[in-house]
C-alpha cells in the first residue's frame, strides 16, 4: 500500500490530511487527559490546560457563557467576549457538548491539518514532488511549540490557517495574472484570499489590516511587472494597463470589511510630549498606531521574562523606521542562543526555552537554504510572494511585539513557510540530484 501511495504522481491529499488530523487529536488527548494530570501535575492548571497561558482565562469565560446559553438561550452568545474569539467559539462548543477543553480537540486538529495541507500546496507551486513538499512541511506539523495552541485553547490555529490560505490565494492570483488571458480564472484566487482574510478576522482583525497593507504592495508589484513585461505577456494592452490594475484595486478594497475591530487609526492625532508628527496625517497616524500598539504590549507585560527591547519607545515615525532592521533580526532569529538555556519565570519556561532552542537550530538551517533557493526560483512568482508576505508580516510583528513568547506564536506560520521553502529547495536540488547521480552509476 505504501509503495502504491508513494508511487502516485498526484499527492494523496486526503490521506495526508487525515494522518495529521489523527496525530494532532491523539497528541492533544494524551496531553490533556494523561500527561498533565498524571505525569506533569506541576504544569497542570486543571481541565487539561497548562499553567501560565491565556487559555486558562479563555476557558473560564467560555464556561461562564455556555452556562448562560443553557439557562437563557443563544442570545447570550457572542463571538468575542472580552475581545477574545477563542472563548466565544469554545463557549458555543461547550454549550452544544460539555464544558471541557477536550471537546475543542477535533476543531484544533482540523485547523492544524488544514494548515499543513495548505503549506504543502504552497510548496508544490515550485513544481517539486509532493513527497518533498510533505517532508518540507513536517517541521510545521511536528514542532513541539505548536502544541501550545492545538492542545490548548488559543487563536493561533485560526490565524495560521487563514494566513496560509491568504498566501496561497495571492500566489495563484500572481500566476493567473501573469500567465493567462482569461480573467475568469481570477475568481478562484479571489475566493482564497477573501476566505483567508475572513478566518484571520475571526481571531485577529488587526492581522487583516497588516495583510491589506502588504496586499497594496503586492498588487503594485504585479501591476508594475505587467506594464514592464506588457509585450511578452498574454492579454491585451487594455487589460494589462487598465483592467488588471482595477481588479487588483478592487481586491485590496474588498478586504476592508474584514479589518473591522482592528487597530483604530486616528487621522486627527495631535502631537504631544512623546509623539512628533513628521509625515502626512494618514501615514503619520499609521505609524502612531504602531507605536501605541507596541506600548500597549510593553505595558501589559512589563516583567515578562522573554521581553526584548521593552525599553524601546517610538516617539516619532523616524524611530520606527530606524528600528526596522532590528525588528527583522528579532522576527527571524529570536529567541537568540543566549536565552535558550535560561530558567525563565515559570515552572515550565525553562523547558520551553530549551525546546525553542532546538527548534531554532532547525529554522536557522532551513533559512540558509531558503536564501539559496533564490538562484533557482527567482523567476517564479510564488518565491517573491512568499518572501515578501511572510517577511513583511514578521517584520510588523517584530515592530509591535516585545515579548518573544508571543512573537514565537504569531510568526509560526510565516517563518515555517520560509523554512519549508528552504527544505524544499534542499530536497529537490541537493538530495534529489545526489540520488539521481548514484542511480546513474
Amino acid at each position: 500500500m505504501l509503495k502504491k501511495m508513494f508511487g502516485k504522481p498526484n499527492a494523496p491529499y486526503s490521506i495526508i490530511w487525515m494522518a495529521v488530523f489523527l496525530y494532532v487529536a491523539l497528541v492533544a488527548a494524551c496531553i490533556q487527559l494523561i500527561a498533565l494530570p498524571y505525569i506533569m501535575p506541576e504544569w497542570h492548571a486543571g481541565d487539561g490546560l497548562i499553567i501560565g497561558g491565556d487559555w486558562v482565562w479563555f476557558n473560564q469565560i467560555a464556561i461562564e457563557i455556555s452556562e448562560k446559553i443553557r439557562l437563557s438561550g443563544w442570545h447570550e452568545w457572542m463571538l468575542r467576549p472580552h475581545g477574545q474569539a477563542p472563548a466565544g467559539i469554545a463557549a458555543a462548543i461547550y454549550a452544544l457538548t460539555v464544558p471541557q477543553p477536550w471537546t475543542i480537540i477535533p476543531m484544533n486538529a482540523t485547523l492544524h491539518a488544514s494548515a499543513a495541507l495548505m503549506l504543502i500546496l504552497i510548496i508544490q507551486r515550485f513544481k517539486i514532488r509532493w513527497q518533498y513538499a510533505t517532508v518540507s512541511a513536517m517541521p510545521f506539523i511536528f514542532y513541539p511549540s505548536a502544541m501550545t495552541w492545538y492542545t490548548q485553547l488559543h487563536k493561533d490555529g485560526f490565524f495560521i490557517l487563514g494566513s496560509l490560505i491568504f498566501l496561497y490565494g495571492w500566489i495563484l492570483l500572481a500566476e493567473e495574472i501573469i500567465n493567462t488571458r482569461n480573467l475568469k480564472t481570477l475568481l478562484k484566487p479571489y475566493l482564497f484570499i477573501l476566505a483567508g482574510a475572513a478566518l484571520v478576522w475571526v481571531v485577529r482583525p488587526y492581522g487583516v489590516q497588516m495583510m491589506q497593507g502588504l496586499s497594496i504592495f503586492m498588487a503594485g508589484g504585479l501591476i508594475l511587472f505587467g506594464l514592464v513585461q506588457i509585450k511578452k505577456l498574454p492579454g491585451s494592452f487594455v487589460r494589462r494597463s487598465l483592467i488588471t490594475p482595477l481588479l487588483l484595486l478592487l481586491l485590496v478594497v474588498s478586504l476592508t470589511p474584514f479589518t473591522k475591530g482592528g487597530i483604530e487609526i486616528d487621522n486627527s492625532i495631535k502631537s504631544d510630549m512623546y509623539w512628533e508628527k513628521t509625515m502626512p496625517t494618514r501615514l503619520d497616524a499609521l505609524f502612531y498606531s504602531l507605536a501605541e500598539t507596541r506600548n500597549r504590549f510593553t505595558d501589559a507585560y512589563p516583567d515578562a521574562g522573554s521581553n526584548i527591547d521593552n525599553e524601546m519607545r517610538f516617539n516619532k515615525a523616524a524611530d520606527i523606521l530606524l528600528y526596522v532592521p532590528k525588528a527583522i533580526e528579532v522576527a527571524l532569529f529570536a529567541p537568540f542562543p543566549n536565552i535558550w538555556f535560561g530558567s525563565g519565570t515559570t515552572v515550565n519556561s525553562g523547558y520551553i526555552r530549551k525546546v525553542a532552542g532546538i527548534e531554532m537550530l532547525g529554522i536557522y538551517f532551513a533559512l540558509i537554504w531558503a536564501v539559496l533557493s533564490f538562484k533557482k526560483w527567482f523567476n517564479i512568482p510564488a518565491w517573491w510572494i512568499i518572501v515578501f508576505y511572510c517577511g513583511g508580516m514578521m517584520t510588523i510583528y517584530g515592530l509591535i511585539t516585545v515579548n518573544i513568547g508571543s512573537l514565537y506564536r504569531v510568526r509560526y506560520g510565516f517563518i515555517m513557510t520560509l523554512a519549508a521553502l528552504g527544505l524544499a529547495y534542499l530536497l529537490s536540488e541537493v538530495v534529489f540530484k545526489k540520488t539521481l547521480s548514484r542511480n546513474s552509476l
